[in-house]
C-alpha cells in the first residue's frame, strides 16, 4: 500500500491490527506512524497504552505485547528499527500478528526492507505494508500542499509546481527547505513565485531550478556562478550533470514532436507538471535536434571525464555549461 492509500485509509476509520512502515522516506514513516498513533490513542491516554521499543535492544517487546490496555480501547506498540529485531523477538511478533488481539496495535517501522529475510515473509500475509517511497508527482503536490497548510500558509498552483519540480534528495531536506522559506515569508499567508525567487540565492535546491532557467535563457555567466554555487554547498558534480542531462533530454523529446506536430502526443508521455513542460514547449521551437543531440553526447563525456579524473570536478563542469550554452543559444539548427 502506498502512503497516500494509507491516509486514505485513515481517514476513513479503517485501521489494521498491525503495520510495517518501511521504504527511503523516512520522514514519511514517521508521520505516518505519528498519524496513526494520534488516531489510536489521545494524548491522555497515552503514557499507560503507548510503548516504543527500539529492535536492537528490544527490552520489554513481549510483555508489552501480551498486556492489555488500561482505560483505553487500545494499546500501541511501536518498534522502530524493526529490522534489528533478535530472532526470539521475531517469533513473538510473529505469534502477536497471527492472531492479533482486538484491543492492540503492532507498529513496526525499517528503513530499506530486505524482502528475501524470513522474518519479512512470515510478515508480510498477516501485516498491512506502507511503502514509504520516494513521492512524485500528484502525491509529491499533495505532501507539499499539506505540509504548507500544517503552517498556516498557502501556495497556488504555480507556485506549488515550482517546488514540486524540484530535485530534492529527501522529503526530510524538502521539510528543512520548506521551514526556511516559511520562516523568510514571515507573516504573510500566502507563498508566490517571487518568494521563491528571493529564497533561491541562498538555497542548493532553489539554485539547481535556476541553474537550469539560466542556461536556457542563455546566460551562460549566471549559469557557471549558480553551478559553482551548488559545488561549495556539497552538491556533487555528477548530481548537477544529471539536472542537465533532464534538461537537454527533455528539450529534445519535446523539440522530436513538435517537429512532427505531436505535442499532445509528447504531453501525455512525459506526465511533466504543466507549467514545467509549457517552459520546454516556449524553448524548444527554436532549438536544433542536432545541437540537442550533440549536448547529450557532451554531458555523456563529462561525467566520463570526471569519474576517469581526466578533468577536476569544477573545470568540467565549468566547460561543460559553457558549451551547453552555446549550443541552446544557437539557433540555427538543421532541424
Amino acid at each position: 500500500m502506498t502512503y497516500d492509500a494509507f491516509l486514505k485509509e485513515l481517514d476513513a476509520g479503517q485501521v489494521h491490527p498491525a503495520y510495517l512502515f518501511y521504504g527511503k522516506e523516512d520522514l514519511l514513516c514517521e508521520t505516518g506512524v505519528q498519524h496513526l498513533t494520534d488516531k489510536l490513542l489521545s494524548p491522555d491516554e497515552r503514557s499507560l497504552n503507548l510503548s516504543i521499543i527500539y529492535g536492537r535492544d528490544a527490552v520489554g517487546l513481549t510483555d508489552a505485547l501480551n498486556t492489555p490496555p488500561v482505560f483505553a480501547a487500545k494499546r500501541v506498540i511501536v518498534v522502530k528499527q524493526a529490522q534489528d529485531l533478535p530472532e526470539k523477538h521475531q517469533a513473538a511478533v510473529v505469534r502477536y500478528i497471527q492472531n492479533p488481539p482486538s484491543d492492540g496495535c503492532l507498529i513496526l517501522w525499517t528503513g530499506e526492507l530486505d524482502k528475501r529475510t524470513t522474518f519479512y515473509k512470515q510478515l508480510e500475509k498477516n501485516i498491512k505494508l506502507v511503502e514509504c517511497a520516494n513521492l512524485k508527482g500528484r502525491e509529491l503536490n499533495n505532501w507539499i500542499r499539506s505540509y504548507i497548510e500544517g503552517q498556516g500558509k498557502k501556495l497556488d498552483d504555480g507556485t506549488l509546481g515550482r517546488l514540486a519540480a524540484l530535485a530534492f534528495p529527501s522529503l526530510r531536506e524538502a521539510a528543512s527547505e520548506l521551514d526556511r522559506i516559511i520562516l523568510m515569508v514571515g507573516e504573510k499567508k500566502n507563498i508566490s513565485l517571487s518568494d521563491l525567487e528571493e529564497a533561491g540565492s541562498s538555497s542548493f535546491a532553489l539554485e539547481r531550478w535556476k541553474l537550469t532557467d539560466a542556461l536556457s535563457a542563455g546566460k551562460v555567466e549566471n549559469a557557471i556562478i549558480i553551478g559553482q554555487n551548488l559545488q561549495f554547498w556539497g552538491l556533487h558534480s555528477t548530481q548537477i550533470i544529471g539536472d542537465l542531462f533532464r534538461l537537454f533530454q527533455r528539450l529534445w523529446y519535446i523539440k522530436r514532436h513538435i517537429d512532427k506536430h505531436q505535442v499532445e502526443q509528447a504531453r501525455r508521455t512525459m506526465k511533466l507538471l504543466p507549467f514545467l513542460f509549457e517552459k520546454y514547449v516556449n524553448i524548444a521551437p527554436t532549438l536544433s535536434l542536432d545541437n540537442l543531440e550533440t549536448g547529450l553526447i557532451r554531458i555523456y563525456n563529462a561525467d566520463l571525464n570526471i569519474k576517469s579524473g581526466i578533468h577536476s570536478d569544477d573545470v568540467e563542469l565549468n566547460l561543460l555549461i559553457v558549451e551547453l550554452g552555446r549550443l541552446l543559444t544557437d539557433r540555427q539548427g538543421t532541424h
